[in-house]
């Protein structure tokens, strides 16, 4: 169906509210409304069908979060190209085997991002244009400007059904080599309109989009929600957790989401409730469970923090915490599904399991993707009868809420026992002398393997592991708690600020400190 295509929404949006603005760039002090969105994606997708850009072709947009991005998303999405978003803060390298897999043909990119192009430039010969979204001096590229200012405002025909791909986003890679997942049309319209649905969105709303463009948590949580609207997006060029309280003040925003390890320095910021957060609804989280304690301190500023739990291939949130179930949930509990999605939780076999019987978590719905780009075989793995299988543990209890185990190659089994990470950083991140921890299995000649802590304390605290191992005993069976604890100054994270999990297990993954 066009009515599904991101293009077609943003010209319904631009017809009936030309006037309002769609997009707030708060770095340089730039407004467009959306009539104004509509025409730059115009000129935009006049300007790809020039180069010979058509159904199916791939866009490679490196780039902060900058209206360009969004810009490039419906101009491919008018003349039915798929935009390929790169994470800027991969190495060459990393870059380079993406760009090998998903073959782009044109590349949009922030002049702070001159020299990765270039390499591309140097080396890959699919690559036949390359387009600046600001600055001068690349003879080899051109300026989005300049060339934008060359085509007419009216959109040429749109191309491409709800069963066309709009996106090839690439997964973050914790646990293995990048995938490509190809989302559809229809699979960011069911989340935008789920979003829109469990989260009460109306056009008087004002969101902050803090998460990268590159993410789907950036596009879609809450970006495309409230373009759906005809709401007003506010973008953050680049997370700074001052700065985004400033600019929730200033601009009187209504919602945000954040990897809760932004939240977690956000609260860091000395007297940080001096701000005016008066405006905010509710602010979402995902990507790894919600400590306590931030909930609590977001709590008392009369906004509830929402948990939730999804991944690329549902095109983010898949379940989540509905305000009014937030009190009293620990932290690992992810809620229950959106109105356009189902889950299960289920055995080794595939068959589903009871309240409170731990396994894998299973989802299905119009929001989430039905294959891996070019990898038949893990798409046949993962992707079956309908559903996803995850590859993550969790349970639902009595009352079908959801709770986040971890991962299942993330288990760690000692002395014949399950024990879930997940669960011991949770508790560990408790202590008001932490900043972050990752746990992790690692091998041991008595018990097969044992529980490791790396453990990162709050800034000038000092901590020791009498203090943790005291904190762990109150709230975990013996057998859960770590029994080697290794202090750092700071683990290895990735562009959002989640843990980098492959990494602090190439580094850490060894008994002794």
């Amino acid at each position: 169906m066009l009515f599904q295509n991101f293009a077609y929404i943003l010209q319904k949006k631009a017809d009936s509210y030309a006037d309002k603005v769609a997009v707030i760039e708060p770095y340089n002090g730039k407004e467009y409304t959306y009539l104004e969105m509509c025409q730059r994606a115009s000129r935009l997708a006049h300007a790809l069908l020039d180069i010979g850009i058509r159904r199916g072709d791939r866009v490679l947009c490196i780039s902060r979060n900058t209206v360009e991005y969004l810009d490039a998303l419906f101009a491919a999405a008018t003349v039915g190209a798929v935009l390929l978003p790169i994470n800027y803060r991969l190495s060459s390298d990393e870059i380079l085997r993406i760009v090998e897999d998903g073959s782009p043909k044109v590349m949009f990119f922030d002049a702070e991002f001159s020299d990765r192009a270039k390499a591309l430039a140097d080396t890959q010969s699919s690559i036949k244009n390359f387009v600046i979204f600001a600055g001068s001096g690349c003879d080899w590229a051109s300026e989005y400007e300049t060339i934008a200012k060359r085509y007419p405002e009216e959109s040429p025909p749109i191309v491409g059904d709800s069963e066309d791909p709009i996106t090839l986003l690439y997964t973050a890679g914790s646990t293995g080599r990048p995938k490509g997942v190809p989302l559809k049309h229809r699979n960011w319209f069911f989340k935008a309109q789920d979003i829109v649905v469990d989260m009460g969105i109306n056009r008087q709303d004002i969101t902050l989009t803090i998460l990268p463009l590159f993410h789907v948590g950036g596009m879609m949580l809450y970006t495309l929600s409230h373009i759906l609207v005809g709401a007003t997006v506010v973008l953050q060029r680049q997370f700074d957790a001052e700065e985004a309280f400033k600019l929730i003040q200033q601009y009187k925003v209504t919602n945000t989401f954040l990897m809760p390890a932004m939240a977690k320095m956000m609260i860091q910021i000395p007297n940080w409730e001096k701000y005016d957060l008066s405006t905010l609804r509710f602010v979402g989280a995902g990507g790894e469970p919600v400590p306590e304690r931030i909930v609590q301190a977001f709590a008392k500023c009369s906004f509830p923090i929402l948990p939730s739990y999804g991944l690329t291939e549902t095109t983010g949130e898949m379940t989540f915490l509905r305000p009014e179930q937030v009190k009293g949930k620990p932290s690992h509990c992810i809620g229950k599904p959106r109105t356009c999605g189902e889950a299960k939780i289920v055995d080794s076999q595939g068959r589903e399991l009871g309240p409170d019987q731990e396994g894998e978590i299973i989802v299905q719905g119009p929001t989430v993707a039905d294959s891996y780009w070019q990898k038949p075989e893990e798409s046949a793995k993962a992707f079956r009868n309908g559903w996803l299988y995850t590859g993550d543990k969790g349970v639902k209890d009595s009352e079908g809420f959801y709770y986040f185990l971890g991962r299942t190659d993330d288990m760690i089994l000692s002395g014949g026992e399950n024990i879930y990470p997940a669960e011991v950083e949770q508790v560990i991140l408790n202590h008001p002398k932490v900043a972050d921890v990752a746990v992790l299995g690692v091998p041991d000649k008595q018990w097969g393997q044992t529980v490791k802590a790396i453990i990162a304390p709050q800034k000038g605290e000092e901590l020791t592991e009498d203090e943790v191992l005291t904190h762990v005993k109150q709230h975990l069976a013996s057998f859960k708690k770590p029994r080697i604890i290794e202090f750092v100054s700071e683990l290895p994270k990735g562009s959002t600020g989640k843990l980098d999990r492959k990494k602090i297990k190439e580094i850490y993954a060894h008994p002794q400190k």
